[in-house]
């Protein structure tokens, strides 16, 4: 049997904190009566279990478990002063799972029973003043990485709406544009076969082969002429890839709350390029957003002065912390193929922001020149 769910916001480190349960046992030694022995081992695997379950449910039931590691800390303290570790882990678990509102009044309703269990019980200051420090403090953490997690699921949830809403307004746009060029063209196709098919059934003369031979040049001529203008459409939506990235990188920064500076002039990219520039950009924005905790973000899109194209995107966060993911290893293969370069380089020592991280991009053969312009989100 698991006692722990599976959950990647948990991971092992719940049996890390069982470390506190060490007080306790700091109170007991050869002169100890056996029934306050049995009593530690009864109350240590009563908390075991409530301590397990509370990881398990949720709602009342989840609030109930750690009312009774509350009751534990109450009752068991004056019989064993270590007990008051049991006021560290009801703290611990309202700042894990409850809002801030209910963290705050618990904890001081903790404080308060543990002052006076003090009082009333004349606990020595080795047994209270660590339960006294860690009770808000422990709590106070836990709410804190509580909220980040919440804020930063929320996040994800947004941008994934946010991708999903993007692909079906592309869908619909393409079919929207697709209809309209080719519905009138697919329709004077269809009635120029249909009179050639006529023109077949009648009778051979000269007047008749004209006639068909000319709808047959015009089927044809519509026909080439439909496949271009797919061609051009086709291409025109891919010239579009860059600045819907940026379009999403504006609105996945702002959601996290970092400060975006754009720095962008004109450049000429292939389709093939573009689709990789635009790839590059998402994947380097996504890095900051999850790893960076960074407070501002520059991207520069610029032509170099010979003649290549460059994507900067800079972050003042904490730098590199670890090798890149799959994510950034995949891109530099794709970068490679269209002949250019990506590069992850600390930016404390040349940025202009102090620290941080740069995601560089060059890909070559870029025939427009352009001065940089910043426009400041």
């Amino acid at each position: 049997m698991k006692l722990l769910p599976k959950h990647p916001d948990i991971g092992w480190t719940p049996f890390a904190w069982l470390v506190y349960l060490a007080p306790m046992f700091f109170f007991v030694n050869s002169n100890t009566d056996r029934w306050r022995i049995g009593l530690l081992l009864a109350v240590t695997a009563v908390f075991l279990v409530l301590y397990f379950r509370v990881y398990w449910t949720h709602g009342r039931k989840q609030l109930l478990a750690i009312l009774m590691i509350a009751g534990l800390a109450v009752c068991y303290t004056p019989v064993n002063q270590g007990a008051t570790t049991f006021f560290i882990y009801t703290s611990a678990f309202f700042g894990m799972f409850f809002p801030r509102r209910t963290v705050v009044a618990a904890i001081g309703a903790l404080m308060a029973v543990l002052g006076l269990e003090i009082w009333l019980f004349d606990l020595h200051p080795v047994s209270w003043i660590p339960a006294a420090v860690f009770t808000p403090l422990i709590g106070a953490i836990n709410l804190h990485f509580s909220e980040a997690g919440r804020a930063n699921a929320r996040l994800r949830l947004a941008q994934d709406e946010l991708e999903m809403l993007a692909k079906m307004d592309e869908r619909e746009r393409i079919a929207r544009d697709l209809h309209d060029l080719l519905g009138h063209t697919l329709s004077v196709v269809t009635l120029k076969s249909e009179l050639a098919g006529r023109l077949l059934s009648q009778p051979s003369g000269a007047d008749n082969q004209e006639r068909l031979r000319t709808e047959l040049a015009d089927i044809e001529t519509l026909s080439r002429r439909a496949m271009s203008e797919v061609r051009g459409s086709v291409t025109g939506y891919r010239a579009h890839r860059m600045q819907t990235e940026l379009a999403k990188a504006r609105m996945a920064l702002a959601a996290a709350q970092i400060h975006l500076e754009l720095e962008t002039g004109p450049y000429d990219l292939t389709s093939a390029q573009e689709t990789v520039a635009a790839h590059a950009l998402r994947e380097a924005v996504t890095n900051v957003i999850r790893h960076a905790r960074a407070l501002q973000c520059t991207i520069r899109l610029r032509t170099q002065a010979q003649g290549g194209f460059a994507l900067e995107v800079e972050d003042d966060g904490r730098g590199i912390r670890r090798e890149p993911g799959s994510g950034l290893n995949g891109m530099h293969e794709r970068v490679e193929q269209i002949g250019g370069t990506l590069s992850i380089s600390d930016a404390r020592a040349k940025s202009i922001l102090g620290k941080g991280t740069i995601v560089r991009l060059t890909i070559p053969r870029v025939q427009t020149d352009a001065s940089p312009t910043s426009i400041s989100a």
